[in-house]
């Protein structure tokens, strides 16, 4: 088949380019023919189908300079893009597309190019990898914590309590976007909604999508080269003795709770590795209170990242929000690392507690703080949640299992996967 994968970009780095990534990978293993559609950037590879992509917004030039034509422009191409509908139909007027698969494309891509591929009659699946059908802000959380009170369609809580970058323009313009294809009923389209967990499953039923069209996978991983790093060497390094988080560095990422924790555990090295909007304010903590067992990495390349990972004692997920899956806790587990992470979202899907890891309370830093110093001094229990973390994690985001399920839903679509 000739599948059309979208995503609002294409290139390395974050979560969601680790699915788009492994996902072309397996539909490529099995035959099929990959048709990107996304934005234009310098970081992308080389594509056929580059002159179809679409201008990316740069939000962080357009937030430095606000005028009122940077406004519109915003407000037109991120919420019902005219460029993006424009290039789809170009792109299928004259590609044949058995089948679009939706990744993350509010924004940048917008749903404006939903009814296009219904016209051309393309069936349409779609990954969600947040709450954006539902939520303005996508995460189902804000400054005050969780919320959930836009799942009724009452927008507005959004713009009140400035959900958006903590910005009322910002908050606006996500809270009309809502408004919008909730009153289009655009995403009736869509022929199946693909969750990678129970709770992104109920949270999108509760938002009104038919229960048919939501179908349960975990998220995929190639774990080759996991693999290769697992069977090479998994024993800590003695002279690199820390614990690690690697992410976001945004408020629903729990960090500040695990800097709480950290002033307990002043004989524990901790890195921090990622960037976010809540960049300062941690490092600015950091000082504040004299953590010298505290070092913040910046940005690291996935390499780095599986170096840091493979010689860290514990991985720690202190999340506050719904997390809808959780990569770093796949790929920790699946390299033989003991997770401690918060019991909230999915995580506790991947995480069976004192078996392949550890729960704890999200936003309680002194249980946090005890659970550190147990699995911290405690090196055959690292060792036994380590094995039945990797055991348990390949199970979960295996490449076959995956496939196997996606050809169910292709037979409902009536589509054949071998039909190449």
């Amino acid at each position: 088949m000739n599948i059309l994968i979208a995503n609002w970009k294409w290139d390395e780095g974050g979560g969601d380019w680790t699915y788009i990534k492994n996902i072309i990978e397996l539909y490529t293993k099995k035959g099929h023919h990959i048709i990107p559609f996304s934005t234009k950037d310098g970081r992308n590879g080389p594509s056929a189908f580059s002159e179809y992509y679409v201008e990316r917004l740069d939000y962080e030039s357009i937030s430095k300079k606000k005028t009122l034509k940077n406004s519109y422009d915003v407000l037109c191409r991120s919420i019902y893009s005219k460029d993006s509908r424009s290039k789809i139909f170009q792109l299928l007027r004259k590609n044949r597309v058995d089948l679009a698969h939706l990744n993350n494309i509010h924004n940048h891509l917008t749903p404006s190019i939903i009814p296009v591929l219904k016209k051309k009659n393309v069936p349409i699946i779609w990954t969600l990898h947040d709450y954006k059908i539902m939520c303005p802000n996508a995460t189902l959380y804000n400054k005050s914590g969780l919320c959930e009170k836009c799942q009724a369609h009452n927008y507005l809580f959004c713009l009140f309590n400035r959900c958006k970058r903590n910005s009322y323009s910002a908050s606006l313009v996500a809270a009309l976007e809502s408004y919008l294809f909730s009153f289009m009923n655009i995403y009736r389209y869509v022929d199946v909604f693909i969750c990678p967990s129970d709770i992104v499953c109920d949270k999108v039923a509760e938002s009104g999508i038919p229960r048919h069209k939501i179908v349960k996978i975990p998220h995929l991983y190639d774990s080759a080269e996991i693999d290769e790093i697992y069977f090479g060497t998994t024993e800590e390094d003695p002279s690199a003795s820390y614990i690690l988080f690697l992410g976001r560095l945004e408020p629903n990422k729990g960090v500040l709770t695990l800097l709480r924790a950290m002033k307990m555990l002043p004989d524990i090295r901790l890195l921090i590795a990622g960037t976010g909007s809540q960049e300062k304010e941690l490092i600015d903590y950091i000082r504040l209170h004299n953590l010298d067992n505290v070092e913040v990495l910046g940005s690291l390349s996935k390499p780095e990242a599986l170096k840091k990972i493979r010689m860290a004692k514990i991985i720690v997920c202190p999340s506050e929000w719904l997390e809808v899956f959780g990569y770093v806790i796949t790929e920790s587990m699946m390299m033989g690392k003991p997770v401690i992470a918060s019991n909230i979202g999915a995580i506790p899907e991947l995480i069976v507690d004192e078996v392949t890891g550890i729960l704890f309370k999200p936003g309680d830093d002194q249980q946090l703080a005890q659970k550190i110093r147990w699995v911290f001094s405690d090196t055959a229990l690292r060792k036994k949640i380590g094995q039945n973390a990797r055991t348990h994690a390949k199970g979960i985001s295996d490449m076959e299992t995956y496939y196997k399920a996606l050809t169910a839903i292709f037979s409902s679509l009536g589509l054949k996967a071998t039909d190449i």
